[in-house]
């Protein structure tokens, strides 16, 4: 996939966000699209690239939403290089280990988030109230990155086929 496309692919994403995620909210929290996206190329490429993506996409989010140009792209990177250290030293194949690695990272955004609001508006902001939010989509945002895991993660290795049928058992 070529630069543009995955820059095209970010801000189609975040229009979807803007768009439709008002929709799904559980509890007052909508689901963090371009999140779960950075989450599940944590899960497949590491923690550098998803590191790495989490910081473009951050800086998209950043960009559109026109304020504190760096707050999202700096708690998208961490969630993206902590979720990749994460799959990385775990087996992401087991669907409960996902589950806890992408709602830590998910709450791991979220906190950084929060702290860096409170560095920086100084008690303008409600801790309980955005302690309860990050709590909420942190499990929200996990469950869904877990359960996109396992499209994505089969797209990704191609059709799967019987022992017998793969070319390399041939002969056997």
């Amino acid at each position: 996939m070529t630069t543009a496309v995955r820059l095209f692919a970010v801000v189609l994403l975040i229009a979807v966000q803007s768009a439709l995620a008002a929709h799904l909210a559980i509890l007052g929290v909508a689901p963090d699209l371009p999140l779960i996206a950075v989450m599940l190329a944590a899960f497949g490429q590491g923690p550098v690239r998803g590191g790495l993506f989490g910081l473009g996409v951050g800086l998209a989010l950043d960009v559109l939403r026109g304020d504190r140009i760096g707050l999202f792209a700096l708690a998208a990177g961490v969630a993206g290089w902590l979720c990749g250290e994460a799959a990385a030293r775990v087996d992401p194949a087991r669907a409960s280990v996902r589950w806890l690695v992408a709602a830590g990272a998910a709450g791991i955004y979220g906190m950084v988030i929060v702290v860096c609001s409170l560095l920086l508006d100084r008690g303008e902001v409600d801790v309980v109230g955005a302690l309860r939010h990050v709590a909420i989509a942190a499990l929200y945002d996990g469950t869904l990155a877990a359960l996109a895991y396992w499209p994505v993660a089969r797209r990704a290795q191609g059709p799967v086929l019987p022992a017998r049928a793969h070319p390399e058992s041939r002969g056997r």
